[in-house]
């Protein structure tokens, strides 16, 4: 990252922060963007793995039904085979049933490398004893967003920078932008409230603000 991108995180932020843990830390979450928007989502894991496991079967099925033409030491290590691959296949209905659990209808869930990103951003903020805070939802008012969510406009708009000069190839470098594309600010609050939990719950400490225990 350059100086110049650092000091306008810095300046959103409203508080100095040590260069060199910036720099770290977002490159990071720039990673964690990239890396995470070539996983599949929900819908194709689960259509991958369904497939996986019918065919896995389907192979077995073919295996045992010619297990007589096979030599004594094929038909052993077919009969060592066996268990441990049902047992295999059965993780992969495990994972496939998880991934349809996690599929939601008629709700747009919220992309992993985006919450990635975002837990970062709040990482950062805490080592700089910045709350978190986000604008009302429910009550316009014409006050600037807090420094907080200001930092995060800002590492979103930095970070899309970065991803579309990169060498990353075309598809890549279009999936991680739009992680980064945000729909709404509406919805952007929304989310970092989730992560966040409660502001009330933020104290100070020698290493940042931490959040405390609730009973």
């Amino acid at each position: 990252m350059t100086e110049t991108e650092l000091q306008r995180l810095e300046s959103a932020l409203g508080k100095s922060v040590d260069r060199q843990y910036l720099a770290h830390w977002v490159s990071e979450a720039i990673r964690d963007v990239t890396r995470l928007s070539i996983l599949p989502s929900a819908p194709e894991l689960r259509t991958d793995l369904m497939r996986m496991a019918r065919e896995g079967r389907q192979w077995l099925r073919h295996a045992t039904e010619y297990s007589d033409t096979f030599l004594p030491r094929q038909r052993s290590a077919l009969d060592l085979l066996l268990p441990a691959a049902e047992a295999f296949l059965e993780s992969i209905d495990f994972m496939a049933a998880q991934a349809a659990a996690s599929i939601k209808a008629g709700r747009r869930r919220t992309h992993l490398g985006r919450l990635a990103f975002l837990d970062r951003m709040i990482g950062i903020a805490k080592r700089a004893k910045v709350r978190p805070s986000t604008p009302m939802r429910a009550i316009p008012t014409k006050r600037p967003p807090p420094p907080f969510f200001q930092f995060v406009f800002e590492a979103l708009a930095i970070s899309r920078d970065v991803i579309a000069s990169s060498p990353l190839p075309d598809s890549q470098k279009a999936a991680a932008l739009s992680i980064l594309r945000i729909r709404s600010k509406e919805a952007l609050i929304k989310v970092l409230e989730e992560l966040r939990g409660r502001i009330s719950d933020y104290q100070d400490s020698t290493h940042g603000l931490v959040e405390r225990q609730r009973k």
